[in-house]
Protein backbone atom coordinates (compact mmCIF):
# COMPACT_ATOMS: atom_id res chain seq x y z
CA UNK A 1 0.00 0.00 0.00
CA UNK A 2 2.52 2.56 0.71
CA UNK A 3 4.59 1.72 -2.36
CA UNK A 4 1.05 2.61 -4.48
CA UNK A 5 0.51 5.53 -2.52
CA UNK A 6 4.75 6.83 -3.35
CA UNK A 7 3.94 5.87 -7.09
CA UNK A 8 0.22 7.62 -7.17
CA UNK A 9 2.06 11.12 -4.99
CA UNK A 10 5.32 11.02 -7.38
CA UNK A 11 3.74 10.63 -10.88
CA UNK A 12 0.44 12.36 -9.68
CA UNK A 13 -2.23 9.76 -10.17
CA UNK A 14 -5.10 9.72 -8.21
CA UNK A 15 -5.11 6.74 -5.97
CA UNK A 16 -8.47 5.76 -5.38
CA UNK A 17 -8.14 5.61 -9.59
CA UNK A 18 -5.02 3.83 -9.07
CA UNK A 19 -6.71 1.35 -7.31
CA UNK A 20 -9.50 0.34 -9.25
CA UNK A 21 -6.96 -0.25 -11.72
CA UNK A 22 -5.04 -2.47 -9.92
CA UNK A 23 -7.92 -4.17 -8.91
CA UNK A 24 -8.95 -4.28 -12.45
CA UNK A 25 -5.74 -5.49 -13.51
CA UNK A 26 -5.81 -8.66 -10.77
CA UNK A 27 -9.00 -9.23 -11.77
CA UNK A 28 -7.86 -9.82 -15.48
CA UNK A 29 -4.45 -11.67 -14.29
CA UNK A 30 -7.34 -13.54 -11.94
CA UNK A 31 -9.44 -14.22 -14.71
CA UNK A 32 -6.79 -15.13 -17.22
CA UNK A 33 -5.29 -17.20 -14.51
CA UNK A 34 -8.74 -19.02 -14.44
CA UNK A 35 -9.25 -19.35 -18.11
CA UNK A 36 -5.92 -21.08 -18.03
CA UNK A 37 -6.58 -23.49 -15.70
CA UNK A 38 -10.03 -24.04 -17.91
CA UNK A 39 -7.82 -24.59 -20.70
CA UNK A 40 -5.37 -27.01 -19.06
CA UNK A 41 -8.24 -28.69 -17.59
CA UNK A 42 -10.38 -28.83 -21.25
CA UNK A 43 -7.34 -30.28 -22.60
CA UNK A 44 -6.43 -32.76 -19.67
CA UNK A 45 -10.45 -33.57 -20.04
CA UNK A 46 -9.91 -34.30 -24.20
CA UNK A 47 -6.68 -36.08 -23.75
CA UNK A 48 -7.91 -38.49 -21.45
CA UNK A 49 -11.35 -39.23 -23.19
CA UNK A 50 -8.68 -40.05 -26.07
CA UNK A 51 -6.71 -42.37 -24.07
CA UNK A 52 -9.80 -44.19 -22.74
CA UNK A 53 -11.19 -44.38 -26.22
CA UNK A 54 -8.07 -45.77 -27.82
CA UNK A 55 -7.27 -48.11 -24.48
CA UNK A 56 -10.67 -49.24 -25.33
CA UNK A 57 -10.11 -49.88 -29.12
CA UNK A 58 -7.37 -51.63 -28.43
CA UNK A 59 -8.94 -53.57 -25.66
CA UNK A 60 -11.91 -54.68 -27.70
CA UNK A 61 -9.36 -55.57 -30.91
CA UNK A 62 -6.79 -57.88 -28.47
CA UNK A 63 -10.24 -60.01 -27.35
CA UNK A 64 -11.15 -60.47 -30.93
CA UNK A 65 -8.02 -61.18 -31.63
CA UNK A 66 -7.94 -63.66 -29.05
CA UNK A 67 -11.26 -65.49 -29.77
CA UNK A 68 -10.10 -65.73 -33.14
CA UNK A 69 -7.04 -67.24 -32.46
CA UNK A 70 -9.04 -69.79 -30.30
CA UNK A 71 -11.31 -70.71 -33.02
CA UNK A 72 -8.35 -71.51 -35.11
CA UNK A 73 -6.55 -73.02 -33.00
CA UNK A 74 -9.45 -75.64 -32.02
CA UNK A 75 -9.96 -77.49 -35.28
CA UNK A 76 -6.47 -77.95 -35.77
CA UNK A 77 -6.47 -79.78 -32.64
CA UNK A 78 -9.59 -82.31 -33.64
CA UNK A 79 -7.49 -82.57 -36.87
CA UNK A 80 -4.67 -83.88 -35.33
CA UNK A 81 -6.46 -86.27 -33.21
CA UNK A 82 -8.21 -87.88 -36.47
CA UNK A 83 -4.91 -87.96 -38.07
CA UNK A 84 -3.44 -89.91 -35.03
CA UNK A 85 -6.23 -91.95 -34.59
CA UNK A 86 -6.67 -92.56 -38.30
CA UNK A 87 -4.61 -93.04 -40.63
CA UNK A 88 -5.61 -92.19 -44.22
CA UNK A 89 -2.23 -93.43 -45.95
CA UNK A 90 -1.91 -97.32 -46.35
CA UNK A 91 1.23 -98.73 -45.01
CA UNK A 92 3.02 -98.95 -48.35
CA UNK A 93 2.46 -95.12 -49.12
CA UNK A 94 4.18 -94.54 -45.77
CA UNK A 95 7.09 -96.74 -46.19
CA UNK A 96 8.08 -95.13 -49.78
CA UNK A 97 8.02 -91.76 -48.08
CA UNK A 98 10.36 -93.11 -45.28
CA UNK A 99 12.41 -94.10 -48.14
CA UNK A 100 13.27 -91.34 -50.21
CA UNK A 101 14.61 -92.61 -53.08
CA UNK A 102 12.26 -95.46 -53.17
CA UNK A 103 11.07 -96.26 -56.56
CA UNK A 104 7.36 -95.91 -57.23
CA UNK A 105 5.26 -98.89 -57.66
CA UNK A 106 3.55 -99.29 -61.37
CA UNK A 107 -0.34 -99.46 -61.32
CA UNK A 108 -1.85 -102.25 -62.18
CA UNK A 109 -2.52 -101.12 -66.45
CA UNK A 110 1.18 -100.17 -66.49
CA UNK A 111 1.96 -103.74 -65.09
CA UNK A 112 -1.08 -105.40 -67.36
CA UNK A 113 0.87 -104.00 -70.52
CA UNK A 114 4.09 -104.71 -69.42
CA UNK A 115 3.16 -108.41 -69.00
CA UNK A 116 1.45 -108.96 -72.31
CA UNK A 117 4.83 -107.75 -74.02
CA UNK A 118 6.68 -109.21 -72.59
CA UNK A 119 4.53 -112.77 -71.65
CA UNK A 120 5.30 -113.95 -75.80
CA UNK A 121 7.48 -112.15 -77.99
CA UNK A 122 6.45 -113.18 -81.60
CA UNK A 123 9.43 -115.32 -83.03
CA UNK A 124 10.80 -113.83 -85.88
CA UNK A 125 13.35 -116.25 -87.15
CA UNK A 126 13.22 -119.80 -85.81
CA UNK A 127 15.80 -122.12 -85.33
CA UNK A 128 14.85 -125.15 -87.03
CA UNK A 129 14.27 -122.77 -90.44
CA UNK A 130 16.84 -122.05 -92.70
CA UNK A 131 16.88 -117.83 -92.68
CA UNK A 132 14.73 -116.74 -95.14
CA UNK A 133 15.59 -115.47 -98.95
CA UNK A 134 13.54 -113.25 -101.47
CA UNK A 135 12.68 -115.05 -104.24
CA UNK A 136 13.64 -113.21 -107.68
CA UNK A 137 10.06 -112.91 -109.25
CA UNK A 138 9.89 -112.00 -113.24
CA UNK A 139 7.67 -108.42 -111.51
CA UNK A 140 10.90 -106.98 -110.24
CA UNK A 141 9.44 -103.33 -110.92
CA UNK A 142 6.80 -104.20 -108.38
CA UNK A 143 9.13 -104.76 -105.19
CA UNK A 144 7.14 -104.23 -101.99
CA UNK A 145 9.22 -103.83 -98.57
CA UNK A 146 9.45 -107.63 -96.46
CA UNK A 147 7.15 -105.61 -93.61
CA UNK A 148 3.85 -104.41 -95.25
CA UNK A 149 3.37 -100.68 -93.74
CA UNK A 150 -0.12 -100.20 -91.77
CA UNK A 151 -2.86 -99.29 -93.99
CA UNK A 152 -3.96 -95.54 -93.63
CA UNK A 153 -6.53 -94.84 -90.79
CA UNK A 154 -10.09 -94.34 -91.74
CA UNK A 155 -11.00 -90.66 -91.78
CA UNK A 156 -14.50 -90.25 -89.30
CA UNK A 157 -17.66 -89.00 -91.76
CA UNK A 158 -17.21 -85.40 -92.02
CA UNK A 159 -19.77 -83.70 -90.57
CA UNK A 160 -21.70 -80.91 -92.52
CA UNK A 161 -22.65 -77.45 -90.72
CA UNK A 162 -26.57 -77.55 -90.11
CA UNK A 163 -28.31 -75.38 -92.25
CA UNK A 164 -30.66 -72.79 -90.76
CA UNK A 165 -34.14 -72.20 -92.39
CA UNK A 166 -34.36 -69.32 -94.24
CA UNK A 167 -36.45 -66.09 -93.76
CA UNK A 168 -39.35 -65.87 -95.99
CA UNK A 169 -39.52 -62.33 -97.55
CA UNK A 170 -41.80 -60.33 -97.01
CA UNK A 171 -45.03 -59.80 -99.42
CA UNK A 172 -45.54 -56.23 -100.08
CA UNK A 173 -49.10 -56.66 -99.77
CA UNK A 174 -48.52 -57.00 -95.89
CA UNK A 175 -47.06 -54.75 -93.86
CA UNK A 176 -44.31 -56.26 -91.33
CA UNK A 177 -47.50 -56.51 -88.21
CA UNK A 178 -49.25 -58.83 -90.90
CA UNK A 179 -51.57 -56.06 -91.68
CA UNK A 180 -52.96 -56.20 -95.06
CA UNK A 181 -52.47 -52.33 -96.63
CA UNK A 182 -55.47 -50.51 -97.12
Amino acid sequence: MLIVWLKTSILGINPEKHMAFADAVKHVKARQKLLDNLLMLTYLKVFCLLGGVSMALILQLWLIHCIILKKQEQPSDEESMDVTSKSRKSPRVKKAKQMPFAKKGKTKCQSQELKSVTAAPPPLFSSSSPLPTLDATPDAGDEKPPFASSPPRKSAPRLEPIQWPKRKKPEPSKSIHGWEWM
